[in-house]
């Protein structure tokens, strides 16, 4: 079991919450940004992350801003608050391009240096920069600057000022976009230049680009085009042109370093997209009614986080890495959502579509090809968003049964038709054998059996048995039941507590019947492991023989659950359970005995999950519905942190010490500079004379 401390929830409060998904951190003056715009980002050779404003330049660290602002009174401070440009120079400095010239930052000493590179000066972006040289652009001066360890030349382009440009990987050729429809290549060592007249909308505005293969991506304010090596404008996938026609403004787009594209949409948020252009994932960054949102950059760190600049909101990290699973629920701007989130179940519809069944959400189809939800292809009048269902079931003819109150609909996905009807006045319910086998039980009627095979659904009526008498002596249908390979029934519900009947008779519990019925014992899964059965209960999970149902093991919060209230468990295939909780999921060794829990903090949909909601698809895939929607992640792809902290000594200090002094100290102290290095991010921390600067893959929570 793992417990996390996030300081972010103290730092921001309700800004945690922003779009329901836990990656997503935002900071902004109230954090220590020293203005809301935020134009650049980059991080450092060290981990830190640098922020570019249009007051100031941030130095972030993880937990805490430190700014850099431009002093009258000091020479090497920042030459202009406006920031126009960040670039790494080299391990111990930075670029700095500002309205009144380019600077170069120390990042040891802090202190700036302005480049001296001629008149006119100001305003200088970095287009490329490697141990080499810089290259830069001014668009106020319409003129390229190139800086190496010997030389410094600039010359004036031929061309408009172009606010969207990118360098070939060959570094010598530019692309840039001329307002309003030209593309001009160029290269740094001739002042020849090739111009293409785009046929685009010559009203767009805030165009930017991105090279996608041998073809240019272009979005602008109102759309998006896709340009060959011919320079014919070709179409994009039709659901990406109208995501941009439906969000018109400011667009941002960059290619992370695994591949995947990022694109920022203004007053929607941020998307990714596959090589196909097809959206992957959606990051709102802001609810509705906090916008408008801005999106003014977009930069990626060493650790897998994006950052995201908008002008008037600060800076949003987007931390996928942080998120452990797959979750379909509200906030994520998805393309369809049901009425009602409150998940109850699941079943196999097709070979690669799952069917959700939704408390007054209707059903719906999850396509685990595209990881989208959408409408169940059937009646709507029957099971569209506002209905409610039972917990799916699937035949082995491939048919899935639901039920709706005191109706039971058989669908085929095959013809996505109502095969069959049934309705009682009892409250009938269809429940699942231990051979697979489904039948139909009622409070007041004897059970019927679902035949199998081909055609027109066929039942057959059952003997009386000693479980069905159960259910109708107490008039009440069972919340949960469950047959044991032994052939046993075991019911309960929320006024039953757990009873066990065989063909005969009824067994006795090995729970104790004596209980306050109020506070007995519920079962809500029951699973046959070899030898044991495990139950989960509402008062945690019970390992039992199965032979002699004597209880074997009880496990609660006090061996490492996160709840009492256990609502399922799922087998993975390396020996080890899944379990649901009123409380976050948690993964179960049972040959240890050690749980490991994860929460709303690693991406789960709600720290409540539902009884009957689980299920594991034909791809392997976990399913586990809840309050908010549904989690759901192949058990093997979740992998525990991997967090080592690399401490290395930067340099070694003498202070005197007024504090008494240990007998081998004689009075002064000896201050160590650590710099630790993690996957993830960067943090300083101070204890006393000891400084230690680290670098936290939880950058910050």
């Amino acid at each position: 079991m793992r417990t996390r401390f996030h300081p972010l929830l103290l730092l921001f409060g309700p800004c945690t919450a922003l779009a329901q998904q836990v990656e997503v951190s935002r900071y902004d003056v109230d954090q220590g940004l020293p203005q809301s715009m935020v134009n650049h980002v980059v991080q450092d050779r060290d981990g830190f992350i640098w922020l570019g404003t249009g007051d100031g330049l941030a130095r972030f660290d993880g937990q805490r801003f430190v700014v850099h602002k431009h002093d009258g009174r000091d020479s090497t401070s920042l030459s202009n608050n406006r920031i126009w440009g960040l670039a790494v120079a080299d391990a111990n400095h930075l670029w700095v391009g500002t309205r009144s010239g380019l600077d170069r930052l120390d990042t040891r000493t802090g202190r700036f240096e302005h480049q001296r590179i001629g008149e006119p000066d100001g305003c200088w972006t970095p287009l490329r920069v490697d141990t080499e040289q810089a290259l830069f652009y001014s668009p106020l001066l319409r003129e390229f600057l190139r800086i190496d360890k010997t030389d410094m030349k600039r010359w004036r382009s031929s061309h408009r000022d172009s606010y969207t440009m990118r360098v070939e990987d060959d570094g010598s050729t530019v692309v840039q976009f001329n307002l309003p429809d030209t593309l001009v290549v160029s290269h740094s060592s001739d002042p020849r230049s090739a111009i293409t007249i785009l046929p685009i909308d010559p009203s767009v505005r805030d165009m930017t680009m991105i090279r996608h293969g041998k073809d240019w991506l272009l979005f602008s304010d109102k759309a998006a085009y896709r340009v060959d090596a011919d320079m014919h404008v070709r179409s994009l996938p039709i659901a990406l042109n109208l995501l941009m026609i439906n969000h018109p403004g400011r667009k941002e787009v960059e290619r992370a370093p695994d591949g995947t594209l990022w694109l920022g949409i203004s007053g929607y948020g941020v998307v990714t997209l596959n090589e196909a252009l097809e959206v992957t994932m959606r990051y709102p960054l802001l609810p509705p009614e906090q916008r408008p949102l801005n999106i003014t950059c977009i930069a990626f760190d060493r650790q897998g986080n994006t950052w995201v600049g908008t002008d008037g909101k600060g800076v949003f990290r987007i931390a996928p890495q942080q998120n452990k699973f797959g979750r379909v629920m509200p906030g994520h701007a998805l393309p369809w959502e049901p009425r009602s989130w409150f998940t109850r179940g699941f079943a196999q519809w097709d070979d690669h579509r799952v069917l959700v069944s939704f408390h007054e959400g209707g059903l719906a189809l999850f396509d685990e090809r595209t990881d989208l939800l959408g409408p169940a292809p059937l009646d709507p009048k029957l099971f569209g968003s506002g209905t409610t269902h039972g917990v799916p079931l699937r035949d082995a003819e491939g048919r899935i049964w639901l039920n709706d109150g005191p109706r039971i609909h058989c669908v085929d996905p095959r013809t996505e038709q109502v095969v069959h009807r049934y309705t009682a006045a009892c409250g009938d319910r269809m429940m699942r054998r231990k051979d697979g086998s489904l039948f139909r039980i009622s409070p007041c009627q004897p059970p019927t059996l679902l035949i199998p095979g081909p055609g027109p659904v066929r039942f057959r009526t059952l003997p009386m048995t000693a479980e069905a008498k159960a259910v109708e002596e107490q008039r009440n249908m069972p919340r949960s039941m469950f047959q044991d390979p032994a052939g046993r029934y075991w019911l309960s519900s929320d006024v039953m507590p757990i009873r066990i009947w065989n063909d005969s008779a009824e067994v006795r519990s090995p729970f104790d019947a004596t209980v306050d019925p109020q506070r007995a014992v519920r079962m809500l899964d029951l699973k046959a492991d070899g030898d044991h059965l495990w139950v989960c209960t509402n008062d945690g999970l019970y390992r039992i023989d199965a032979k002699s149902l004597r209880i074997v093991q009880h496990f609660t919060v006090h061996d490492g659950l996160p709840d009492q209230f256990l609502y399922g468990m799922l087998k993975a295939g390396d020996g080890t359970w899944w379990i649901s909780t009123n409380n976050g999921l948690s993964h179960f060794d049972p040959r240890a005995f050690t749980f490991h829990n994860y929460s709303t903090a690693d991406g789960l949909q709600s720290k409540e999950f539902n009884s009957n909601a689980f299920f594991r698809s034909a791809s392997g895939r976990m399913y586990f519905g809840g309050v908010n929607g549904f989690s759901h992640f192949l058990p093997q792809a979740v992998q525990g942190d991997a967090d080592k902290a690399l401490v290395q000594v930067m340099r070694l200090a003498k202070r005197e010490r007024y504090a008494r002094a240990s007998p081998h100290q004689g009075g002064a102290s000896v201050s160590a500079q650590y710099a630790t290095h993690r996957p993830r991010g960067t943090r300083v921390h101070g204890t006393g004379t000891q400084h230690l600067q680290m670098a936290d893959d939880r950058l910050p929570r």
